[in-house]
């Protein structure tokens, strides 16, 4: 597959704030029923539219800068990603995450959805200060509902572990100075089979996108830039997943590209006695992916290049950071006949340990 043949020929239509409409009121449904029909939502949303002195200046600035900068420890990073995670040594930081995908763009006839609802659990622990190791493991449910010859029908919804991520990254680069932090962090490691991989229902076994894992081994490695300054957090980091064959199986090896701008919105002015920071962001997604395998041959409609941005707020106290982000496509120029998404939500709960 060639990566960067036009990725971003087929812009979607549908505007962005109808996508983060239809999340919302998803988000309302799944409170009564977690199979409502996309119908609703999307129906709903398309009708619904200097006078200190120098001296005791400076003494303050100082001590907000420490401050803050102290504050920031463990704190800074993307939502929609775990591998820029910052952690002190001999420091931990727990997060768990619910994350919803919503997927109905089916150019056929079958009229597919998918709703995926996970829930990330991330541990990190700083080794050295420039040493630290991440482990995920996801606990997931996969719905696909599709009509046939026989009528409508769903297809997987069975809970349970998914496949985990164990990795390390290392600071090969870091700068401090007043009010500014610059890194840049080498991370690699592999996606476990943990998850069941052989699931079957009524219909037979369970299609391999919609198994809570792959049954196979698959490595990952990249690389993470960050600058902080007291206002402004920006990341960069950029990934590359081989992934493996099991089951006669093989998902199509994955290319990101994430980053993130972020700015202080509370307090406006610095000063001590503050409970905590609160930040406006905008994360950036860019996901291309090769096709899937089959008996070793190429799947036409699989793969593709998918563009997300992921508008999102955090507060951030010293000990808890809540924060929430929705995955909104710009671009999906995908192959064949794949299922288009229509939005990724993800909320987030983080212990500084």
């Amino acid at each position: 597959m060639n990566y960067f043949k036009k990725p971003f020929q087929n812009l979607q239509k549908t505007s962005l704030s109808l996508r983060a409409c239809e999340a919302i009121f998803f988000y309302m449904l799944l409170l009564g029923d977690r199979r409502t029909s996309v119908r609703d939502d999307t129906s709903f949303c398309k009708g619904f539219f200097k006078s200190k002195r120098h001296a005791r200046f400076l003494k303050l600035s100082m001590s907000l800068i420490v401050f803050i900068l102290g504050f920031s420890i463990g704190v800074h990073a993307q939502i929609t990603t775990n591998n820029a995670l910052p952690v002190g040594e001999g420091k931990a930081i727990f997060r768990v995450q619910n994350k919803i995908i919503r997927a109905t763009g089916d150019p056929t006839s079958t009229d597919r959805e998918l709703l995926v609802q996970a829930f990330p659990v991330v541990g990190v622990y700083g080794i050295t200060p420039r040493l630290t190791v991440f482990g995920v493991v996801p606990v997931l449910d996969k719905i696909l509902s599709l009509t046939t010859p026989q009528g409508r029908i769903s297809r997987g919804g069975d809970f349970g572990l998914g496949d985990a991520r164990l990795f390390a990254r290392y600071d090969v680069y870091r700068k401090s100075s007043r009010g500014k932090i610059l890194s840049f962090s080498p991370f690699g490691g592999a996606e476990l089979p943990t998850g069941a991989n052989k699931q079957r229902d009524e219909f037979g076994r369970v299609p391999p996108k919609l198994q809570r894992g792959s049954g196979s081994v698959d490595p990952f490695f990249g690389a993470v830039l960050t600058y902080q300054t007291l206002q402004w957090f920006f990341d960069a980091a950029t990934s590359y997943q081989i992934n493996t064959e099991a089951n006669n199986f093989e998902f199509g090896d994955e290319y990101r590209l994430d980053g993130v701008v972020k700015y202080r919105l509370f307090p406006r002015e610095l000063r001590s006695g503050v409970p905590g920071f609160f930040y406006i962001l905008l994360e950036s997604n860019l996901i291309i992916q090769d096709n899937n395998e089959v008996n070793g041959i190429s799947n036409l409609n699989s793969g593709g290049t998918t563009w997300f941005a992921d508008p999102g707020l955090q507060y951030i106290t010293r000990k808890f950071v809540f924060e929430g982000a929705i995955q909104l496509p710009v671009v999906q120029d995908l192959n064949g006949n794949a299922l288009e998404t229509n939005f990724i939500t993800t909320l987030s709960v983080r212990i500084n340990i």
